[in-house]
This record gives structure tokens, C-alpha cells and sequence, in this order.
């Protein structure tokens, strides 16, 4: 099991939040570590929110796919607005622009970030 202590150390939880989206893994019980861990600080926030985004830039679409779910889990489920700060920065949302308008962008990719940003949407009212 892992402890308080790996969730506050910052590289094993990118690494968590790398193997999420990396291997498309459904073990929700390290989705909600990561979760758990956006929401204890601003920097744990930000780190979360730089790991998706270099998923979104660099990864291969099955990756991207994983880590639009993880985007939609954490947005949801984080119960402060650090990360959903974090995801509306300059160079995320950039990123998702150019993840959308990018031709070799998989039209299946393109509809889940869509989706995310839709529900994104209607949730904040």
C-alpha cells in the first residue's frame, strides 16, 4: 500500500499519473491516490495538471485518451479549485487547442477532450 509520504513526494506521483495514462490502467484505487494528491496543495495541483498536459502534447493517442479520463475524474472530484485552475492556464489550454486543431489528432481523441470540456462546461453553471 502506498503511504502519505509517496503521495506527498512529487516525482512518484507523476510517475502514478505517467503510468495512469500510459498504460490506459483502470486501477481506481491509484486513480484516487492521484486525486487525492492534487487536492492537498497548489503544487500538487500543478504538477497534476503539467503531467496531463505533457500527456496531451508528447503522448500516443491511446495515452491521450487515458489521461482526457483522468482530466475528467480529477476535475470532478477535486474538491478545491486549484486544479481546475491549473487547467485553465495559458499553457494548457493552448496545449488542448493544439491537441484539437491538429490534424493527426485521432477524431476519437479530439471528441473525448470535447466531452471533457463540455461536461467541464456545463458543470461550472
Amino acid at each position: 500500500m502506498i503511504g502519505k509520504a509517496d503521495l506527498l513526494h512529487p516525482m512518484r506521483a507523476n510517475v502514478r499519473l505517467g503510468y495512469l495514462t500510459a498504460t490506459a490502467s483502470e486501477d481506481w484505487n491509484l486513480v484516487l491516490e492521484v486525486t487525492e494528491r492534487a487536492s492537498m496543495s497548489e503544487s500538487n495541483a500543478k504538477d497534476a495538471a503539467r503531467a496531463l498536459r505533457r500527456e496531451f502534447k508528447y503522448g500516443e493517442p491511446t495515452a491521450q485518451l487515458a489521461a482526457a479520463r483522468l482530466w475528467a475524474i480529477l476535475l470532478r472530484n477535486v474538491k478545491n479549485d486549484w486544479f481546475v485552475q491549473q487547467s485553465t492556464t495559458r499553457k494548457f489550454t493552448e496545449t488542448l487547442e493544439d491537441l484539437l486543431s491538429s490534424t493527426r489528432t485521432p477524431p476519437v481523441v479530439r471528441e473525448r477532450i470535447l466531452d471533457v470540456i463540455g461536461a467541464a462546461a456545463f458543470a461550472s453553471g
